[in-house]
């Protein structure tokens, strides 16, 4: 984590639909806005962020989630997918990695698992993920009613690359950052 805050002032905040799918719009409206400098429109956001959706799941699903998110990770994805289930949803079931999964995949299609509010989010595991097949840093920049700060996401080696810049508020949504 970066102690002090990347100021927000020098970027652009492209908001993006609170549906669940959040994370993966800022994601592909930043990454857009690098390569493109410009914005996508929400049928061609659909269609990428679903993707990066895609991408997320088969890094995190791939070998029944046993890979680590970063050399060093204390935990598997599925710990810390578990872990997430466990004390954010008190939900502790046999299946819960496998039911993440299938359901992570049933949102590209607009189909919701029930609980809905727990099976459609996006977070670390998933910044992760896309940090490592996209191969770029992506830096959080957190803005709550208590605290600023950033947090940088990075798996791999990644030199000469612009960082993707997302902006989380208030624990719940994502929007994108634009240079």
């Amino acid at each position: 984590m970066t102690k002090n805050f990347r100021s927000i002032n020098k970027f652009k905040i492209h908001e993006v639909e609170p549906d669940g799918n959040c994370l993966f719009r800022a994601i592909t409206q930043s990454l857009f806005n690098i390569w493109y400098g410009n914005t996508l429109d929400k049928e061609t956001e659909d269609f990428y962020a679903n993707a990066l959706r895609l991408l997320a799941l088969d890094e995190i699903c791939k070998n029944n989630g046993n890979n680590k998110p970063y050399k060093d990770a204390p935990f598997t994805y599925k710990q810390f997918i578990l872990m997430e289930l466990q004390n954010d949803y008190n939900i502790n079931q046999t299946h819960a990695f496998e039911k993440y999964c299938k359901c992570q995949k049933q949102m590209i299609h607009k189909k919701h698992c029930v609980p809905k509010n727990v099976f459609q989010w996006g977070g670390f595991c998933e910044i992760y993920a896309l940090s490592k097949v996209l191969k770029r840093k992506i830096i959080v920049c957190v803005r709550n009613d208590l605290q600023q700060y950033n947090h940088e996401f990075n798996s791999i080696k990644n030199k000469g690359k612009n960082p993707i810049f997302i902006l989380h508020v208030n624990d719940n949504h994502y929007d994108a950052l634009l240079v």
